[in-house]
């Protein structure tokens, strides 16, 4: 019975170890390196929408305990290559869920409508 315990308590720890790994590589990995990915992002919003996507400025940090990424001036293009829609600032917290499926998820989606010249 000792052995199954200390086994339960080895895979706790390792489980720990490997989640603070991953929050870690988050955090000081790939955030603030979030505009090397920019063309991937890019790609990923493209097809979910079904539309061309330009997006203008990537920033990415944390909100709580949450990865965020905030996109400004996101403009979706109609399949003739006109502006069809922009959207001055998109903030989207991601879900940790994201990282056991392997797909993103988001937590939140805001998106903010204001005209350019009202924002700071």
């Amino acid at each position: 019975m000792k052995r199954v315990g200390r086994a339960i308590e080895v895979l706790a720890w390792a489980v720990f170890f490997a989640l603070t790994a991953i929050v870690l590589a988050v955090r000081f990995w790939l955030l603030p390196d979030i505009e090397r990915y920019r063309g991937e992002i890019v790609a990923a919003v493209s097809a979910a929408v079904g539309q061309p996507v330009r997006i203008g400025s990537l920033g990415a940090g944390w909100y709580g305990l949450n990865p965020h990424i905030h996109l400004r001036d996101v403009r979706i293009f109609d399949r003739a290559g006109r502006e069809a829609l922009t959207l001055p600032s998109i903030d989207n917290q991601l879900a940790w869920s994201s990282l056991l499926q392997g797909k993103l998820k988001l937590h939140s989606l805001a998106i903010d409508l204001q005209p350019f010249d009202k924002l700071d």
